[in-house]
């Protein structure tokens, strides 16, 4: 299910990860319904921290019961993509407000060179050494998954930039480091893709390279990258 409403999801829209995207905050909710669980605590709210709402708010519930609204407003793009309406609600819960779902960074302002630092000096490890991933100017975030990052790299054929924008906009706002660092940053390495990201996207999905960059270079959603470009 979830590697067909990927492929999907990636040839109409560029968004590969949407239906997991749902998954991961809809998911742990019917969980705590489930085992009459009452408070789920989230980390950052990354509609606030990264610039996609100006509502700084403690509760998840709101933007989880926007989720659920959302997916029985698309049911019929995923019909039309081969995704049964029995296979959406499985990872829809209930409208509800029980449990109540915090985030973290309401009550700790959050920062995930802070957080880093400690989970340091408790014994996490980076990808030194493990990934030299390209397309992006950290080593710490976002790290469970090679193929993920190809989620994140889509959106500079959509939008024009990508994670490498995000990051370097935050260490900038925290005070990491210079506008003028940033600016190099996202001009050397914003349109740069992983190739073991590919790699791992295609293989999960069943495409080959090739048919994942005839899908980019062809797709109506990619308006900023280059006809042709590798791959």
């Amino acid at each position: 299910m979830f590697v067909r409403a990927t492929r999907w999801a990636f040839e109409q829209t560029g968004e590969a990860l949407k239906f997991v995207e749902y998954a991961i905050y809809t998911v742990p909710f019917m969980v705590a319904q489930a085992l009459d669980i009452g408070l789920v605590v989230f980390g950052e709210n990354s509609a606030f921290e990264y610039g996609g709402s100006p509502d700084h708010t403690y509760a998840a519930n709101p933007a989880i019961n926007g989720m659920i609204r959302q997916m029985e407003h698309d049911y019929q793009f995923w019909e039309n993509g081969g995704i049964t309406r029995d296979e959406i609600d499985s990872i829809k819960p209930r409208p509800t407000d029980f449990p109540m779902v915090v985030y973290l960074g309401y009550f700790f302002p959050w920062s995930s060179v802070t957080n880093y630092t400690m989970a340091v000096e408790k014994g996490f490890h980076d990808l030194e050494g493990e990934w030299n991933r390209k397309g992006t100017i950290e080593h710490f975030e976002q790290i469970d998954s090679y193929a993920y990052m190809m989620h994140l790299w889509l959106k500079y054929p959509k939008f024009g930039f990508q994670r490498v924008s995000d990051i370097a906009s935050r260490r900038v706002r925290d005070g990491e480091i210079t506008l003028a660092e940033a600016k190099t940053a996202i001009a050397e390495n914003d349109s740069v893709f992983d190739p073991e990201s590919l790699e791992d996207f295609c293989k999960t999905c069943g495409y080959t390279v090739s048919e994942f960059w005839d899908i980019v270079h062809t797709s109506p959603w990619n308006k900023f990258y280059g006809r042709g470009k590798d791959g």
